[in-house]
């Protein structure tokens, strides 16, 4: 929902990641459910984000965490996947990836070509 894809970022800069997620199951989410930072690059977030009410089968959640982009310039992904309240991962990952460092700066290219 927010922070595309590839979005350019400031080293430093303090930002807030959400996705909208369904819950395509057949059992209802709970507070006990959370989402949680897997693997790549944390950016400072939290290991983990509780749900913010029950989620039953066929609804969708907003879940948000606030992060701050990393001091180095490049590209950077944090993984996440949902934890149920037995404490086990399941779905697919979701992520956020960044890109750190100035803003490209676009080129004009001029070609000539022969006669008109």
């Amino acid at each position: 929902m927010t922070v595309p894809d590839n979005s350019n970022y400031a080293a430093g800069a303090a930002y807030t990641k959400t996705w909208r997620l369904r819950n395509s199951g057949t059992c209802p989410w709970t507070t006990a459910y959370d989402v949680v930072f897997v693997d790549g690059n944390a950016m400072g977030g939290p290991a983990s984000v509780p749900l913010a009410g029950p989620v039953p089968p066929g609804s969708t959640v907003d879940v948000s965490v606030s992060l701050t982009a990393p001091s180095t310039n490049g590209t950077h992904r944090g993984n996440y996947r949902l934890r149920n309240d037995k404490e086990v991962l399941f779905g697919t990952v979701f992520y956020v990836q960044i890109v750190v460092g100035p803003t490209p700066t676009p080129t004009v290219s001029v070609y000539r070509s022969g006669s008109l």
